[in-house]
């Protein structure tokens, strides 16, 4: 089975490989496709994390851009 990237439907090759997957969803991504985030954004603890944390689009836009409004969600 080949792998093919989520974003862009790519399949792997010897120049495109797929080689991470989406943080979040489990999504299959190709090294231009992915957002990669530095771990220390997810820790609560002193200093940085050495680990990355990789995302699709929609993950990214869903889970680490803010949104425009402010207040509470209900």
């Amino acid at each position: 089975m080949a792998w093919r990237c989520a974003e862009c439907g790519e399949p792997e090759t010897d120049k495109t490989k797929i080689d991470v997957a989406c943080h979040h969803c489990g999504k299959p991504l190709c090294e231009e496709d992915r957002i990669t985030l530095s771990g220390d954004v997810f820790s609560e603890a002193d200093g940085p994390i050495d680990e990355l944390a990789h995302h699709c689009s929609d993950c990214y836009r869903a889970h680490h851009v803010p949104t425009s409004h402010s207040g509470n969600r209900e």
